[in-house]
């Protein structure tokens, strides 16, 4: 979880709000349940990458740039039986988010 610590801080660096990382760490809940329901996760897979790249539109500074950069390179490589990793990953980044006193 090395790569999570980095994440962090390089979002709380630029300034990513908590409820902004927390958007996408909801949608990932969603498609972690259905994904341990046996059920077909890849377009809502796709959907959270096209909802990091709207994000990445609208802001200025970059602040998810550190979160997106990651996904966007592992997501297309994810399926239901290793999404459980990008999960996690997602978690860590959250908490390690909070420990560093990112912006809520």
């Amino acid at each position: 979880m090395k790569l999570a610590f980095a994440v962090a801080v390089k979002s709380v660096s630029k300034g990513l709000a908590m409820s902004q990382i927390r958007k996408i760490l909801s949608m990932s809940n969603r498609i972690y349940r259905e994904a341990r329901r046996k059920t077909d996760v890849s377009s809502d897979i796709v959907k959270l990458s096209y909802i990091l790249a709207y994000a990445m539109g609208r802001q200025r500074r970059g602040e998810i740039e550190p979160v997106a950069e990651v996904l966007s390179k592992v997501l297309p490589k994810t399926d239901k039986g290793n999404y459980d990793r990008v999960h996690t990953f997602l978690q860590a980044v959250v908490a390690y988010h909070k420990l560093l006193g990112g912006r809520d």
